[in-house]
């Protein structure tokens, strides 16, 4: 689903940002790197925020589970743990979307220019494609022309909310993720 989603959407101002969890049955429980290493294996990722429209961060909690963990590998490439710094992400996005929670890896919640929720949106579970398509391009065409501009002529910059007219968030694991 990711690899053919980055395809229909490698020339347009959307961005599609990726967060291991291994709160859904353990099934991510290996370090960032290697996390990393096998998603290579099916979609480019962007370096430094560029260079790609798919951006993975740092394992994650969600679902009101703080991470506490605060080693000095925390949100680096060698960690298994959690990574803090993202909580506030799934804290702000689980409150503006219902019904509020992630069932399992591979939900998503497609959010605005601006990092907000999709007005009507509520989180989508699994592998439904068409659903995220529709969801993504709807708001492509309901953005200002003027956002739409300023978002394409960022290019591959797409290392934050703000440069980018869509974005698909999502809690993976990326071993389920391997069909185009």
């Amino acid at each position: 689903m990711l690899s053919r989603l980055q395809k229909t959407y490698a020339d347009r101002p959307v961005r599609f940002l990726l967060f291991p969890c291994n709160q859904f049955g353990a099934q991510e429980p290996k370090k960032n790197s290697e996390i990393k290493d096998f998603a290579e294996q099916y979609v480019t990722l962007a370096k430094n925020g560029q260079g790609s429209n798919v951006i993975m961060f740092a394992k994650s909690n969600l679902n009101g589970f703080p991470c506490t963990y605060s080693g000095k590998d925390a949100c680096m490439p060698e960690s298994a743990e959690c990574c803090s710094e993202n909580d506030a992400v799934y804290k702000y996005l689980l409150a503006k979307t219902p019904p509020g929670k992630i069932a399992w890896n591979f939900d998503k919640i497609v959010t605005d220019v601006m990092g907000r929720p999709f007005p009507d949106e509520t989180i989508m579970h699994g592998g439904d494609t068409d659903a995220v398509e529709d969801a993504v391009e709807k708001l492509l065409t309901e953005v200002p022309s003027s956002t739409a501009s300023w978002a394409t002529r960022q290019g591959s910059l797409g290392a934050g909310w703000s440069l980018c007219t869509a974005a698909v968030v999502a809690a993976v694991t990326m071993l389920g993720d391997t069909t185009g």
